[in-house]
């Protein structure tokens, strides 16, 4: 991750081997400041997935174990997280959202910033966290829940169990040999089209859906003039 001209990464795989977090000049890969350093992770942490940046802290995921947390100005490990196990991390306002482990089932983990538990989303294989409204994407649903309350807005049958984006009002999940497009505000479906393989990869940029698959297909899709809101064409 980089953020103000400091790079922050990870060294190293096995714990028993060493593992490092670090902080470098980004332009140069050098440490000059006192905004960079590098500090040896003890105990049995395995750095593995999304490193996430707050104003003071560094959050980094743990892949067989749970996240850990740093201080970001020292690199001083602050704490561990309980909860889900995984690669992914998405931290929105207050919240750190972490997990899921494919070893303990789909479960994403809301947590505080100071390694307290918040909430538990089971079923959950991929998270959009807005203001409002969080967006759970399970092997068989989509659902909307309000943020404050976490009472359940939605919930629509939705065989798309692989990722999920928030473009606009309009979500965008990946499914087998399938991708679809659903209306955020009510849940409605409201457009698909066929991929080849597994759509692991979504990402909107320049008013077009780009859809990655584990065959190594990669699909452009732009709104249709006609019907700007429903209807999209392949590229």
């Amino acid at each position: 991750a980089v953020d103000q001209g400091v790079a922050y990464f990870t060294a190293g795989f096995f714990p028993h081997e060493g593992v490092s977090l670090c902080a470098v000049d980004a332009a140069t890969g050098t440490q000059t400041k006192s905004s960079h350093w590098q500090r040896k992770v003890g105990g049995m942490a395995a750095l593995q997935g999304y490193l996430v940046l707050s104003a003071t802290r560094i959050f980094m995921p743990g892949s067989r174990s749970t996240p850990f947390y740093f201080d970001r100005a020292t690199g001083s490990m602050l704490g561990q997280y309980g909860g889900a196990m995984g690669t992914y991390a998405l931290l929105a306002g207050n919240s750190f959202f972490f997990g899921p482990s494919a070893r303990g089932g789909g479960q994403i983990t809301e947590g505080g910033l100071a390694g307290d538990t918040i909430a538990s989303y089971n079923n959950g294989n991929a998270l959009v966290v807005t203001a409002t409204r969080s967006y759970v994407l399970g092997d068989t649903t989509l659902s909307a829940l309000d943020r404050t309350s976490r009472a359940t807005v939605w919930t629509k049958s939705a065989s798309y169990p692989y990722t999920l984006i928030l473009a606009g009002t309009t979500l965008f999940a990946g499914g087998e040999n399938d991708v679809a497009a659903f209306d955020s505000a009510s849940g409605n479906k409201i457009w698909s089209h066929p991929v080849n393989g597994r759509a692991y990869g979504l990402a909107v940029a320049g008013g077009r859906l780009f859809v990655s698959t584990d065959t190594g297909y990669i699909y452009s899709f732009a709104q249709a003039q006609s019907s700007r809101q429903s209807v999209w064409m392949l590229y």
